[in-house]
């Protein structure tokens, strides 16, 4: 398996959290592990409204709506954002994958489309057209330099997004719903951060199993009916 998809939920992609929005119990400190605390439910409808924004609004320059979003989708720190790269992106069976820990995630449209733009050739602002292409998805102003992590925030905040309660709010979501190995893989957080982050949030890892045999029950129902339904020719 190439990659664990990781998908916003409703109508900006479907990763739905099996549960309903995190309560407000976050506490400032957590076995010495700083946090910032999300304010419960309303930073999850703040959340969701800035993804659906940076995801649909073609106003924005693409390069500060895939900041963003990898922010509020898949809990990104600055410094790693400015330090992805065209290697980092993978394309595979129609798909478009990003590998931010040692599994790579699928992208939801139209996030896939516009981290593919990014990646198809990158030149630092206000370079000459005589330049080499950067390889950095988010080029700085000197060449063969990143952006920023100031720079990236100034931007992001120019948006309305904060980085640092909105990778809060986001982790706080997705340790509730997936368990801390995955997260750890698929994010390219410290294992041991996740399982904070996991016993924080309340995360309820029978229902997580449960709803990983429904799918794989419903795959299998799916193809016993289109077999039933397509019979292979006999012999």
């Amino acid at each position: 398996m190439a990659g664990r998809e990781i998908r916003p939920p409703g109508p900006v992609g479907e990763l739905r959290p099996l549960g309903g929005p995190p309560p407000s119990r976050v506490p400032p400190h957590c076995s010495g592990l700083t946090l910032d605390r999300p304010a419960g439910p309303l930073d999850q409808d703040r959340r969701w409204a800035d993804a659906r924004r940076l995801l649909h609004d073609d106003a924005y320059p693409a390069a500060d709506r895939v900041a963003g979003l990898l922010i509020l989708l898949y809990a990104q720190k600055l410094n790693v954002i400015t330090a992805l790269t065209t290697q980092h992106v993978l394309h595979q069976d129609g798909r478009t994958l990003l590998r931010l820990g040692s599994r790579p995630v699928v992208l939801p449209a139209p996030l896939d489309t516009l981290v593919g733009t990014l990646a198809a050739g990158r030149k630092a602002p206000g370079s000459s057209l005589l330049s080499v292409p950067s390889s950095w998805l988010f080029p700085g102003r000197r060449p063969g330099s990143p952006l920023t992590e100031d720079a990236l925030a100034q931007r992001l905040h120019a948006l309305g997004i904060s980085p640092r309660q909105s990778r809060s709010t986001a982790l706080f979501t997705l340790a509730a719903d997936v368990p801390a190995a995955i997260l750890a893989k698929t994010l390219g957080i410290h294992v041991k951060a996740a399982i904070q982050w996991q016993k924080i949030s309340g995360g309820d890892w029978s229902a997580y199993a449960a709803d990983i045999s429904r799918r794989g029950q419903a795959q299998e129902q799916t193809r016993a009916r289109d077999q039933r339904a397509d019979p292979l020719p006999s012999a």
